[in-house]
């Protein structure tokens, strides 16, 4: 499969960097600071019940917030993915800004994310990945799962045809779907079992987008 594309979008979360046990802390603190205040307790209350129902990742993190008592449509977890302050655990990715630059030789990139700007900026900061980036949209502009933010970015181009865009995501729910309703085509990364529904390129890793677009 290949792709005729000018304008590539990307993901930032769980697509430009990959989790660690350091952004993992982050995000759970994050995650009861969120939680304690929902069930009436301490952060640190919240925080020490978590991990119980973690079990240092045999559950899903939604699997221990509902063993808690607070329901999936509280998506604690992905607000914490988006939100909490991991730019500070993070280092620079000199393979993603490899790969990168040489994608900006040819294609305009951007960024898409479900991450406030602010946060988006600090990110890409630590990561050393700002300068690739033409154009940030970030939560506070538009979301991601309702296609706002990608009503935004197609906006941004009025004479690139939606076959000339092209997002690269980590979920289906965010990255394809809103994708598919807007009449363009996304690449999913970090794929661990191919999903035959899914009618988009399911890819195991980031690096592995060179094979079709290098």
């Amino acid at each position: 499969m290949q792709f005729d594309v000018k304008i590539i979008g990307f993901d930032l979360d769980g697509t430009l960097y990959p989790p660690s046990k350091e952004i993992d802390r982050v995000i759970q603190k994050h995650i009861a600071n969120r939680a304690g205040a929902i069930l009436g307790m301490t952060a640190e209350e919240a925080y020490g019940q978590f991990k119980r129902f973690y079990q240092n990742g045999a559950v899903s993190g939604s699997t221990a917030l509902e063993a808690m008592g607070i329901p999936r449509k509280h998506d604690l977890v992905q607000e914490a993915l988006e939100n909490a302050d991991v730019a500070k655990v993070l280092n620079p990715a000199p393979t993603v800004a490899s790969l990168l630059k040489r994608l900006s030789q040819k294609y305009t990139l951007d960024l898409i994310t479900g991450s406030s700007t602010a946060q988006a900026i600090k990110k890409l900061g630590a990561l050393d990945l700002s300068i690739f980036f033409s154009n940030i949209i970030g939560a506070d502009s538009g979301s991601k799962s309702s296609g706002e933010a990608f009503t935004i970015w197609k906006g941004l181009y009025p004479n690139i045809q939606n076959e000339q865009f092209l997002y690269i995501g980590d979920r289906i729910s965010t990255d394809y779907e809103p994708i598919k309703d807007a009449g363009m085509r996304s690449i999913l990364v970090y794929v661990e079992e191919i999903n035959p529904e899914v009618d988009a390129l399911q890819l195991p890793d980031l690096f592995a987008i060179e094979e079709f677009l290098l």
